[in-house]
């Protein structure tokens, strides 16, 4: 009866504390190269498969985005090597005095390259890739040493231990696993198509990260913007951009309308905006005069509408442009926008809101030195002569 396969993963912050590393960081994402160090290196701790004479299948790794020194995004699988070690005991005896291998990869006092050579007994595997196979490796224990070389940004984000063997050699018939020589042969030969087809499947299960925009790449992230037709995706950050791809559906049943633009600019500005079309100030031209402040104030066409942004939402003087081309991706064609940012206080015949920019509340006297005070105040417009 063939037995189930099991996996070692080491893809939280946790996973790589529980190893030893030097010039290495530890981070949420994944384990790091430090800055302005040319090399680093990383001990798993010993993975016990509780049974001796294991033989081990594959070693995946998963390399995290990395910038180069220039800033672009750079291939690291050439610049990690790694070295698997295996053993059937966790003490080893040598010149009749017994050490424990966990103790020579924790030990403070000797460096990378001393470890290295006290283990060297026990390498079993050198390689560079993210899948090596382990087929020939035969042990209960195995651990393995990441080696990281190079300038600019390094890092692993995720490793997979995978065990027992499994080879599709096993699959045939009898008479091909009788000449050991042979079937020797025939399993590394078919370890080839088995490396490509597992390395298929695994993109098979995993493809809806390439379509789910809370977890896509940047890469794929930029397809699916491109996919739902969102315009200057420069514009918004990340995070952002993944609500917007999202949630495309859910908004674009509204697009063109008033509550569509709300919408958009809330998600960008954090909080919702306020807009005022024309119409809506129609019955209040009641006067000339009323007439002439309105349609300063809000434009003098059905066509033009106001989009008032409370100062709270923290919008600065020059993201104003940015909040424009965002309107004007998402507004109708054929209608004109008009951007205000209200400020903290009150401007007669201006932008003054009661409630948002401006409040009502009891009358209290102007207080000079903690006793002085004016008890009335009066404005009064500058007589002109």
């Amino acid at each position: 009866m063939r037995k189930a396969q099991k996996y070692f993963m080491f893809n939280k912050k946790m996973d790589f504390q529980m190893g030893v590393s030097e010039n290495l960081i530890v981070q949420q994402e994944g384990l790091f190269l430090e800055s302005e160090k040319a090399t680093g290196s990383f001990y798993s701790p010993l993975l016990d498969s509780r049974e001796k004479k294991t033989l081990w299948h594959s070693m995946e790794l998963e390399w995290a985005d990395c910038l180069g020194m220039d800033g672009e995004k750079t291939e690291i699988k050439d610049r990690i090597e790694v070295l698997v070690y295996a053993s059937e005991d966790v003490e080893c005896y040598q010149d009749g005095v017994a050490w424990s291998i966990e103790e020579v990869m924790k030990d403070p006092r000797l460096s990378a390259l001393e470890k290295a050579e006290r283990l060297r007994p026990f390498l079993k595997k050198r390689a560079k890739g993210e899948e090596i196979l382990l087929h020939e490796i035969e042990a209960r224990f195995l651990w393995f040493e990441l080696r990281f070389f190079g300038s600019g940004e390094i890092g692993i984000k995720k490793i997979k231990v995978v065990f027992p063997k499994e080879s599709w050699a096993e699959y045939l018939p009898d008479v091909y696993q009788q000449d050991e020589k042979s079937y020797s042969f025939v399993e590394r030969y078919l370890g080839i198509f088995q490396s490509i087809h597992e390395k298929m499947s695994k993109e098979i299960r995993q493809i809806s990260r390439h379509f789910d925009p809370e977890v896509a790449e940047l890469e794929y992230l930029s397809c699916l913007v491109e996919w739902v037709g969102l315009q200057d995706s420069f514009l918004w950050d990340t995070k952002k951009l993944r609500y917007l791809v999202g949630h495309a559906a859910e908004l674009y049943r509204k697009r063109g309308t008033v509550g569509y633009l709300e919408d958009i600019l809330e998600i960008y500005l954090g909080s919702r905006p306020y807009l005022v079309e024309y119409h809506q100030v129609l019955p209040f031209m009641t006067t000339q005069k009323k007439e002439e402040l309105l349609k300063r104030l809000y434009g003098e066409n059905n066509y033009i509408f106001t989009v008032i942004i409370d100062r709270t939402a923290g919008v600065d003087r020059k993201e104003i442009p940015v909040i424009d081309r965002i309107v004007e991706n998402e507004k109708p064609a054929h209608m004109e926008s008009h951007i205000v940012i209200l400020e903290p206080y009150i401007f007669l015949g201006w932008h003054s809101y009661l409630g948002m920019n401006s409040v009502l509340s009891d009358f209290h006297s102007m207080v000079l030195d903690g006793q002085a005070s004016i008890p009335f105040t009066k404005l009064q417009e500058e007589s002109r002569e």
